[in-house]
């Protein structure tokens, strides 16, 4: 008894102490994003806390509870409601796609057209999660026809699969007001919105994180039963590669699941849902290795594994952090040289002399703080700078006056969420249920990652939605309508 009694308290004090670092690194992040917001956008920060107010204030209309029938017309309506929004919002502007944008347009219209991809191969063995969207793409280019409108009006269709996805993980953790509350924060978002213009891999990326994780809520909701639970594991593992596929960071998801389950919520683990994780796992390493055997079967060669490359650039002082043309000539000179000397797999021997670079680079760092501080600020500092910079770079004609309402709608909007996101997380060490810790590990774990690899101001979008939930949770706590019927 003695002993049972040491091991309870032993794991209560694991979930404390692990509840309590996440916490103040969630925290940490948040107030660097907020001493960032005060003292470049100070009127944006004041805006965005009276707005926070202002939705904790409405969230005490809402009713805790409603019937079946009730709840299927608002969760009707929502989606309807989004649908407008995000609809009318994507056809504002008219971007051209150039860079990145360029090469996933173009990749899946070759895609749509033959089987192998015989344009530029090299690139895809060096960057593979560019074919991951672009073979998405390529499907719809198929049926629908090639054009910047179908990838626009899919992106469309993201993000109202995105918003049924946050309503049902809302419902999960917090009853019908969080889903209603997240529903439709996401439906009225600013830049997520404005950012459905561009041929980009966010926005289906984005809808995979968060299916991932509705089918996680799910297994764990089924456990009961025999069947469920596995199907949704196997599920998960199978959208976790799909994930993986778009965005390099799968690893991330992984990790922030397991300290989920075997920190946070290790006082009420069962054996039965640490079998369902691992199987989740399996699935997901599994399909890896199928997936890249599906990606060099399209392009006739071997890719190259983890991008190096993203290292150098992430490394390099000069460019804080960002893309640079010297990097960027250099990783693609080898790799075309070492594919004409007729190696077997150009891409890895290319990737194996960023290795050398980067590991030089993170030697010589001169200023190492500066260089996070700077890569910090580019990531999460504000969130209008990629949208009006990508939409000039992307031959978009932009006023003084359209800026400035780009600004004001998207960082008052942001900042009101990372201010709640604040309460969140005090709120969260509060719970004795662990469960959106996930949400806030991946945020802190892909916020470190961009610290190591190249950043750009749209490389945020993930992070936004995982800021979302965390507000809409502190938003339903605070006025006191969260907790499951």
């Amino acid at each position: 008894m003695v002993y049972m009694a040491k091991s309870c308290m032993n794991k209560k004090s694991i979930t404390f102490l692990s509840k309590l670092i996440i916490l103040i690194s969630f925290e940490l992040v948040c107030m660097a994003i907020m001493a960032f917001g005060i003292q470049d956008k100070t009127r944006y920060v004041i805006c965005g806390a009276g707005f926070a107010v202002l939705l904790i204030a409405l969230a005490f209309l809402l009713p805790k509870s409603v019937s079946k029938k009730q709840e299927t017309i608002v969760f009707t309506g929502l989606i309807l409601l989004c649908f407008g929004i995000k609809l009318v919002a994507a056809n504002i502007f008219h971007p051209t796609p150039v860079a990145d944008y360029k090469t996933f347009y173009e990749t899946a219209q070759s895609l749509a057209e033959n089987y192998h991809y015989t344009v530029n191969p090299l690139y895809i063995a060096l960057f593979s999660h560019v074919f991951g969207y672009s073979e998405f793409l390529s499907f719809f280019f198929q049926v629908f026809g090639t054009g910047i409108s179908v990838a626009v009006r899919l992106n469309v269709v993201l993000s109202v699969i995105s918003m049924m996805c946050l309503y049902k993980i809302g419902k999960s953790l917090g009853g019908f007001p969080m889903a209603v509350i997240s529903s439709v924060l996401w439906s009225v978002f600013p830049s997520q919105s404005f950012w459905n213009s561009f041929v980009l891999s966010e926005p289906l990326y984005t809808t995979e994180l968060l299916l991932f994780w509705c089918l996680i809520l799910k297994m764990e909701e089924t456990q009961e039963d025999k069947k469920k639970p596995v199907l949704f594991a196997v599920a998960a593992g199978i959208v976790l590669v799909l994930f993986q596929m778009s965005r390099t960071v799968g690893v991330i998801v992984v990790v922030a699941l397991l300290i989920t389950l075997f920190m946070v919520e290790i006082s009420t683990v069962t054996k039965k849902k640490t079998l369902l994780v691992l199987l989740t796992i399996a699935v997901f390493v599994l399909g890896n290795r199928l997936a890249d055997w599906h990606v060099e079967s399209r392009i006739g060669t071997s890719t190259g594994g983890f991008s190096w490359y993203h290292v150098c650039v992430g490394m390099e002082e000069s460019s804080g952090g960002k893309w640079n043309e010297q990097d960027w000539n250099r990783v693609l000179g080898n790799v075309n040289r070492f594919s004409q000397e007729g190696y077997e797999k150009p891409a890895a021997e290319a990737q194996k002399l960023e290795k050398l670079v980067a590991e030089q680079k993170i030697r010589n760092l001169s200023e190492p703080f500066q260089l996070m501080k700077t890569k910090l600020k580019t990531l999460l500092g504000n969130d209008s700078s990629g949208i009006i910079i990508h939409l000039k770079y992307s031959e978009v004609s932009l006023k003084a006056k359209t800026c400035q309402k780009i600004e004001f709608l998207t960082n008052s909007f942001y900042y009101m969420m990372v201010l709640l996101s604040i309460l969140g997380g005090i709120i969260f060490l509060r719970e004795k249920k662990g469960n959106v810790a996930f949400i806030f590990l991946y945020v802190i774990g892909l916020t470190m990652g961009h610290m190591l690899i190249e950043v750009q101001e749209r490389y945020h979008y993930s992070i936004l939605a995982g800021f979302l939930v965390v507000a809409a949770y502190a938003v339903s706590s605070l006025s006191g309508k969260r907790g499951k019927e």
